[in-house]
C-alpha cells in the first residue's frame, strides 16, 4: 500500500512538472518565441549568426509544440481512465487523438496511478478484495479436485462463486446512442444476446436507486454487466430455485461511487432479435428522449464523449426527431430510388400503372384475378412507391395551369418560364423576362423575374386549360434538396454531356420517360432517335413514338414549323405564349441518343433554335447546340451551364439505369397484356328472364334510404359479424332459393358481438380504410409535444399489417425491411435503429392478451410474427367465404360484406404500402366475386334489398369492373326502379369519363343489357 501511495506521489509531481513546470520554464527561458515579421524575414535571407534564431525561436517553439501534444494526450486520456475503473473501458468508446498514441499511452500511466490512491472506492473495484481473493482460490481449489476425481453424475459439476463469476465480468457505462443490442453486438459479437446482458444487469444498483427492469429502456449513466464466457453457456450450470419474493432480502445501501457486484443469475432463452424502444414516457431522471432504444443526454450523461457518440446522437437525432408531428417513421431517406429515379417521375409511372391495372380490372371476369408481376418485377414498383411524389407532381401540374388560366382570362402573354424549383412546401418559377404574375404567387426578387407560391396556396381551376409549359422536365436534386425543372421549349436545345456512355444513356431515358408520363406534358409529343426503341410500345402512353431515319423526321419538322409560323403570322402571335388563343399545333421533343451527323445536324440546330419559338426542342446525347449544357459525372454528381450567367448549378442527376428501365418496361408488360389467372369458380351473370317479374311501383326515396341504412350498418357492425362462426349446417346453392332476407336476422350475431367486445382483442382493419382498433397498451407518445404520436401509430399499424397478411405467418427481418423501406439496405446501424425502433414501438402498443403474451412476440432467430389472439378482418371474411363463393353459406357472404367499408387497405399516405400491392389486387377480386355471388342469389330469390346491397359493395370497392354494375342495373330493373336503371347508367359514363375524358362508352355486355331494358320499358309503355 505504501509503496503505492509513492508511486502516485510520483506520477502527480511528475505530471506536474510536465504540465506546469515546462511552460513556466519556457516562458523564463525564452519567453515569446514568436518572431515578429522582421525577424522572420531577416531569419531566412541572412545567415543565423550565434544562432540567435535557433536558439531563441526555433527550439522553443518545438518544446512548445511537444509540450502541447502531451497535454492534449493527457487530457483526452482522463475519461478512458475514468472509464476503465467504472468498468466500462470498450475500445468503441476510447477517446482516441490522432498521431498521439504515444502521449495517450505515457499519460495513461501516470494518470491511472494517480487515481489508484485518490479514488479508492474504484480502485477497489478494480483490484479483487481478499475476500473476492479467498473465495476465488477455493473455486480454484474445488474445480481442480473435480477434475481429480470426479463427481457421480448425478451431482452438478461445481460453479463459480459468485464473486468469481462478478470478477470475470466486465462492466460498462451507458452512454447517448446506447442500445442493449448494441452492446451486445460489440461485446458479445451477435446482437440477439442483448438478453444475457440484461439478465446479467437486471440487479444491479443504478443511480437514483433504480434497476433495469425494462431492456427497452437504459439511461445515460447507468451501468451494465457484460457476462464472462462461462456465464455465456448455460447448458453446463443448473438454474437455481428462483427465491420468492416476499423473501428477497433487502439490498444494503450502495454507495454512489462504489460498483455493485451483482450475482450471475442464469441465461435464459433470448426471446429477442431487436432492440426496443422507449416510448418517450419519461422519467424523472431524464430530460429529453431520442425515442426507439436509445439513450439521450439527460443529468447522468457522462461528460465525456468521444466522437463516435457525438456520431452516434447525430443519427439518433436524425431518426428520432419529430418536429410538427412529423417524424423519423415518415421520413423517406431520399428523394429517388437506388437506380436514381426521382419522385416526381416515380409518380408519373405509377399513376400510368394504376390506369393499365385499372383496366385490368375493368376487363376482369368472376373467378379470376389481374395478372401482377413476380417478384423479380415488383422490387422495382415498392421502390418507385416508397419515394413517388403525387402531390408534388399534382402542385406543379396545378400552379403551371393556374398561370394558364389566369393567362387565357387576362389576355396577358403567358410568362417566359425557363425553369422551376419544386420543394417540399412551395415552388419557385425563373423566368427570362419581368413579370407580374397573379396571387397567390409572390415575388421572390425585386426584378420580378423570380416568384414563389406555397403548395398550400394553390388554389383549385374551375375550366382547367390545356398545360401552359408541357416541355417541362426534371434533371436533379439541387444543394437546397429542391428537384431542378428546365422548360425545354424555352431552351430549345440541351446537351447531355457524360464521359461516360451508361450515364448518359440513363439521363436521357429518365428525361423521355419523364416527359411521357407527367401530367403537364399531356399533349405533347416525344421523339425518340437512337434512344430506348422499346419505350413506345412498352409504355403505351401515347407521347412516345421512335424513328430510325433522321432525314424522314427533318422533313416532318420542316413541315411542322411552317405550319405553326403560318398560324403565328395570322394571329399575330410572337412566340409560344399564343398556344392558348390557338390550338394548331402539339410541342415535338426530340431526344437524341447521339448527334447525327452534318448536314441534319445544322438543320436540327437551326430548327430547336429558330426565334420566335416553333414548338421544338431537342435533348442531345452530345453537343448539338447552344450552351445549355448538362454534364453528368458520375450517379450522385452533376452541373448544369447556366447561358450568360457564368455558372454551373451543381445537382444529383435523375437517372434510369438499364436495369430499372428493363424492370419498368416488365412491369407495364404484365399489367397491359397479362392474362387472368382463374382462381375459384363463378356464378355465370343471369338473364333478365331469370330475374323475378318486377316489383310494383315502389317508394323510391324510402328504398334508397333503407339501401343507404344498410351499408351504414354494415360498415359499422363490420367487427361484430366478422366474428361470427359459419353456421353448423352449411346453405349450399342447392338451397340458396331460400329469402336472402332471412339469414340477415341472425339471432346468433347480438350474443356474437357482446362476445367479441368483451374480449377486448386488437382488431387489424384492412377492408376499408386502413386502421388497428382496441391495441392493449401504452399509446404511443411524442416526446417533443407530449401528444398522441399519430405518424408512430400509422407505421406501426403497417408493421402489423405485414405480418398478420403474410402467407407463411412470419417474416425474417430483410423482409420486413424491404417492405416498408423499400430500396434501402437494412443492415446498417441506421437502419437497424430505425427497424428495432418500429418494433418495439409497435409491441409496446399492442400489449399483451389475457395470458400475458405480447401480441407481437420477441423475435427468435431474426423471425417476427404476430399472435393469433390478434383478429384480422380478412382473416374472417377469407374464413367465411372460404375458397369458392358459389358454395358458401348466403348468411356468411352477408356477414363477410358487413366486414367492407371501402376499397381495401385505402385511407393510407403515398409512398407506404407498396408491398400490399398484390395483396390489395387479391382482396378486390374476393370481396367483388363474393358481392357477385349474393348479388346473384339474391336477383334470383327477388330479393331487392340484398340485391342492391350486394351490388353496391362491388361497386364501391371494384368500381371499374361492370359486371358489378350490371348486378345493380338488374337490382333495380327487380325493383322496378327506371329511374334507378338510369342513374347508375348515367353514373357508369361519368366514372369512365374521369378515367379517360374522351370515353364513355358503355361495354359491350353493358350496353346489351341496357338496350333490352330500354325495349322491355318501351313494350311495357
Amino acid at each position: 500500500m505504501i509503496k503505492r501511495i509513492v508511486v502516485a506521489l510520483g506520477a502527480l509531481a511528475l505530471s506536474a512538472l510536465l504540465l506546469a513546470g515546462i511552460p513556466l520554464l519556457l516562458i523564463d527561458l525564452a519567453g515569446n518565441p514568436i518572431p515578429s515579421w522582421d525577424r522572420l524575414v531577416e531569419a531566412f535571407t541572412m545567415p543565423d549568426y550565434g544562432g540567435r534564431f535557433l536558439i531563441g525561436t526555433v527550439i522553443p517553439v518545438a518544446a512548445w509544440i511537444a509540450w502541447a501534444t502531451f497535454a492534449i494526450g493527457f487530457l483526452a486520456e482522463i475519461p478512458n481512465q475514468l472509464r476503465a475503473l467504472r468498468g466500462s473501458a470498450s475500445p468503441r468508446h476510447r477517446v482516441r487523438v490522432p498521431m498521439l498514441g504515444a502521449q495517450q499511452k505515457a499519460a495513461g500511466v501516470l494518470i491511472a496511478a494517480i487515481l489508484a490512491v485518490f479514488m479508492p472506492s474504484t480502485a477497489m473495484a478494480a483490484e479483487p478484495t481478499h475476500a473476492e481473493t479467498y473465495a476465488a482460490s477455493s473455486t480454484s481449489i474445488s474445480q481442480t479436485a473435480v477434475y481429480e476425481a470426479p463427481a457421480p453424475a448425478a451431482q452438478p459439476a461445481a460453479q463459480p462463486t459468485t464473486a468469481e463469476a462478478a470478477a470475470a465480468d466486465e462492466r460498462r457505462v451507458v452512454e447517448s446512442g446506447d442500445t442493449l443490442w448494441a452492446i451486445a453486438e460489440e461485446e458479445l459479437g451477435a446482437g440477439e444476446r442483448y438478453s444475457e446482458i440484461f439478465e446479467a444487469s437486471r440487479d444491479s444498483v443504478q443511480p437514483g436507486g433504480q434497476h433495469l427492469s425494462d431492456p427497452d429502456l437504459i439511461l445515460p449513466g447507468w451501468t451494465v454487466t457484460i457476462p464472462s464466457a462461462q456465464q455465456a453457456a448455460p447448458a453446463s450450470v443448473p438454474e437455481e430455485a428462483p427465491v420468492p419474493p416476499e423473501q428477497a432480502p433487502v439490498e444494503a445501501p450502495v454507495s454512489e461511487d462504489a460498483p455493485a457486484v451483482d450475482e450471475a443469475p442464469e441465461v435464459s432463452e433470448a426471446p429477442a432479435s431487436e432492440t426496443s424502444a422507449d416510448e418517450g414516457t419519461a422519467t424523472e431522471d431524464v430530460q429529453e428522449s431520442a425515442g426507439p432504444g436509445f439513450v439521450t443526454g439527460g443529468d447522468d450523461t457522462p461528460a465525456e464523449q468521444s466522437q463516435a457518440d457525438d456520431e452516434e446522437a447525430s443519427v439518433v437525432a436524425d431518426v428520432d426527431e419529430d418536429v410538427d408531428e412529423t417524424d423519423w417513421v415518415d421520413v423517406v431517406t431520399d428523394w429517388r430510388t437506388l437506380g436514381g429515379i426521382g419522385g416526381v417521375l416515380a409518380a408519373g409511372l405509377l399513376s400510368l400503372l394504376g390506369l393499365r391495372r385499372a383496366n385490368q380490372r375493368r376487363n376482369r371476369k368472376p373467378g379470376t384475378q389481374v395478372a401482377m408481376p413476380d417478384e423479380t418485377i415488383s422490387t422495382v414498383e415498392l421502390e418507385l412507391r416508397a419515394v413517388e411524389n403525387p402531390e408534388g407532381m399534382d402542385a406543379v401540374d396545378h400552379a403551371l395551369r393556374l398561370l394558364g388560366s389566369w393567362a387565357q382570362k387576362t389576355g396577358q402573354p403567358l410568362p417566359t418560364l425557363y425553369a422551376l424549383r419544386l420543394s417540399e412546401t412551395e415552388i419557385n418559377v425563373f423566368l427570362e423576362e419581368p413579370a407580374k404574375l397573379p396571387e397567390p404567387f409572390v415575388a421572390d426578387t425585386d426584378d420580378n423575374m423570380a416568384w414563389v407560391v406555397a403548395l398550400d396556396k394553390i388554389e383549385a381551376i374551375e375550366e382547367i386549360p390545356s398545360s401552359p409549359y408541357p416541355g417541362l422536365v426534371t434533371l436533379g436534386k439541387d444543394e437546397t434538396d429542391a428537384k431542378l425543372m428546365v422548360d425545354l421549349e424555352r431552351l430549345g436545345a440541351l446537351n447531355v454531356l457524360s464521359t461516360d456512355p451508361q450515364l448518359q444513356a440513363a439521363a436521357l431515358t429518365a428525361l423521355a420517360l419523364e416527359l411521357a408520363t407527367v401530367p403537364w406534358a399531356d399533349f405533347v409529343r416525344v421523339t425518340l432517335v437512337g434512344v430506348a426503341p422499346e419505350l413506345p410500345e412498352g409504355l403505351g402512353s401515347g407521347r412516345v413514338r421512335h424513328v430510325d431515319d433522321v432525314s424522314t423526321l427533318l422533313h416532318e419538322l420542316r413541315g411542322q414549323a411552317r405550319e405553326i409560323e403560318t398560324a403565328l403570322a395570322l394571329e399575330g402571335g410572337e412566340g409560344l405564349h399564343q398556344r392558348l388563343q390557338s390550338e394548331a399545333w402539339a410541342p415535338e421533343v426530340i431526344v437524341l441518343g447521339e448527334v447525327p451527323e452534318e448536314p441534319a445536324r445544322s438543320e436540327l440546330a437551326e430548327l430547336v433554335s429558330r426565334i420566335p419559338r416553333v414548338g421544338i426542342a431537342a435533348i442531345s446525347g452530345g453537343p448539338l447546340t447552344g450552351a445549355w449544357n448538362y454534364t453528368v459525372d458520375s450517379k450522385d454528381a452533376a452541373s448544369l451551364e447556366i447561358p450568360d450567367a457564368g455558372v454551373a448549378l451543381p445537382l444529383v442527376p435523375q437517372l434510369v439505369g438499364k436495369d430499372d428501365y428493363s424492370r419498368i418496361l416488365a412491369l407495364f408488360g404484365v399489367a397491359t397484356e397479362g392474362d387472368a389467372v382463374e382462381y375459384s369458380p363463378a356464378s355465370p351473370e343471369l338473364e333478365l328472364d331469370e330475374i323475378p317479374a318486377p316489383e310494383s311501383p315502389v317508394d323510391v326515396e324510402a328504398e334508397a334510404a333503407v339501401t343507404a341504412a344498410v351499408a351504414v350498418a354494415a360498415a359499422a357492425a363490420a367487427a361484430a359479424a366478422a366474428a361470427a362462426e359459419p353456421a353448423a349446417d352449411v346453405e349450399t346453392a342447392a338451397n340458396a332459393e331460400a329469402p336472402v332476407e332471412a339469414a340477415a336476422e341472425d339471432a346468433s350475431i347480438d350474443e356474437k358481438i357482446a362476445a367479441t367486445v368483451s374480449l377486448r382483442a386488437p382488431r387489424l382493419r384492412l377492408l376499408g380504410s386502413v386502421s388497428l382498433t382496441d391495441p392493449q397498451g401504452e399509446t404511443p407518445t411524442n416526446p417533443t409535444t407530449a401528444k398522441q404520436w399519430e405518424s408512430s401509430i400509422s407505421r406501426a399499424t403497417e408493421l402489423i399489417a405485414f405480418l398478420a397478411t403474410r402467407p407463411t405467418g412470419q417474416a425474417t427481418t430483410e423482409e420486413v425491411h424491404a417492405a416498408l423501406w423499400p430500396g434501402q439496405q437494412h443492415d446498417t446501424k441506421q437502419a437497424k435503429q430505425s427497424r428495432e425502433g418500429l418494433v418495439s414501438r409497435t409491441r409496446r402498443w399492442l400489449g399483451k392478451d389475457a395470458n400475458g403474451e405480447w401480441y407481437l412476440p420477441y423475435a427468435t432467430g431474426g423471425i417476427y410474427t404476430v399472435s393469433e389472439a390478434l383478429t384480422r378482418d380478412w382473416q374472417d371474411f377469407l374464413r367465411l367465404v372460404g375458397d369458392d363463393p358459389t358454395v358458401a353459406d348466403t348468411a356468411d357472404l352477408i356477414k363477410a360484406l358487413a366486414l367492407v367499408s371501402d376499397q381495401p387497405i385505402s385511407g393510407v399516405k403515398s409512398k407506404r404500402y407498396g408491398w400490399a400491392e398484390q395483396l390489395r389486387q387479391q382482396m378486390i377480386s374476393t370481396v367483388s366475386d363474393a358481392a357477385h355471388e349474393l348479388a346473384t342469389r339474391a336477383l334470383s330469390a327477388g330479393d331487392t334489398r340484398n340485391a342492391r346491397m350486394a351490388a353496391a359493395v362491388g361497386r364501391m370497392v371494384e368500381p371499374e369492373n361492370e359486371v358489378l354494375w350490371r348486378d345493380g342495373i338488374r337490382a333495380e330493373h327487380l325493383a322496378g326502379d327506371r329511374a334507378g336503371v338510369e342513374r347508375l347508367v348515367d353514373q357508369l359514363r361519368r366514372l369512365k369519363r374521369s378515367i379517360d375524358p374522351e370515353d364513355d362508352e358503355l361495354g359491350a355486355e353493358t350496353q346489351a343489357l341496357v338496350d333490352q331494358l330500354h325495349e322491355r320499358y318501351a313494350m311495357a309503355s
